[in-house]
């Protein structure tokens, strides 16, 4: 948990270990569900809720057991979209309400993997991923149906994002000409260069925040293996 500018051990760490999670939510109210558990457990269904420092199943799984998939909205009330069951990618969207999840209206248009989510449950943006190939396709789902956005300006993959479906950010990734700190910002259905790009170029790093005022951390500035 980071508090008042120090990182500090978690009450208690996850159930399912797992890689490419997707999560939503607050510090003190967080959720995570999919992702990969690695070699005897594989592809994971897995939620699990994060309150008061500690980690408890959630009130059910996902529907569709899925990797590198995206997410927005809070602990009770979450949206899962995209992902890849291995190998193929998904368009599969999925809602939770206060502990269950259940199918969306309708789907992504483009099934993708490696995207980024920002926003809440009913006013979601889905923007990048890899398609196959990099996309730059950028989809608005309102009260449960999704529909086309603007395109980001840089078609990129295992990118980060922050903001609300009106006023988000995107930044770093892996695009055709290789890995980048750019950064866009999307303001009612357009994307725009940011003022300034990132520090340090990056790709499968995470954000979290709000357009003007976000956080990257972690990431992978090696080898691409």
């Amino acid at each position: 948990e980071y508090s008042g500018g120090t990182w500090s051990p978690g009450g208690s760490n996850m159930i399912t270990p797992r890689s490419d999670v997707a999560g939503v939510g607050t510090q003190a109210a967080a959720l995570a569900f999919g992702g990969n558990g690695g070699p005897g457990v594989g592809l994971t269904t897995a939620t699990e809720e994060y309150s008061g420092g500690t980690w408890s199943p959630g009130g059910s799984n996902m529907i569709t057991p899925r990797q590198a998939l995206a997410g927005a909205g809070t602990q009770t009330a979450a949206l899962a979209f995209g992902g890849t069951n291995n190998p193929a990618l998904l368009t599969a969207t999925e809602e939770y309400n206060s502990g269950v999840w259940s199918p969306a209206a309708t789907n992504l248009t483009t099934s993708r993997r490696a995207l980024a989510g920002a926003g809440t449950q009913q006013a979601a943006l889905a923007f990048g991923g890899y398609a196959p190939g990099n996309t730059a396709a950028t989809e608005e789902y309102i009260s449960g149906t999704w529909s086309s956005g603007g395109n980001m300006i840089i078609a990129r993959r295992a990118l980060a994002a922050s903001g609300t479906q009106t006023s988000a950010l995107a930044f770093g990734g892996f695009s055709i000409t290789g890995r980048v700190n750019a950064t866009e910002e999307y303001n009612s259905g357009t994307w725009s260069n940011a003022p300034a790009n990132m520090t340090i170029i990056r790709n499968d790093l995470d954000g979290a925040g709000t357009q003007a005022a976000a956080l990257a951390f972690g990431g992978n500035d090696g080898p691409i293996t």
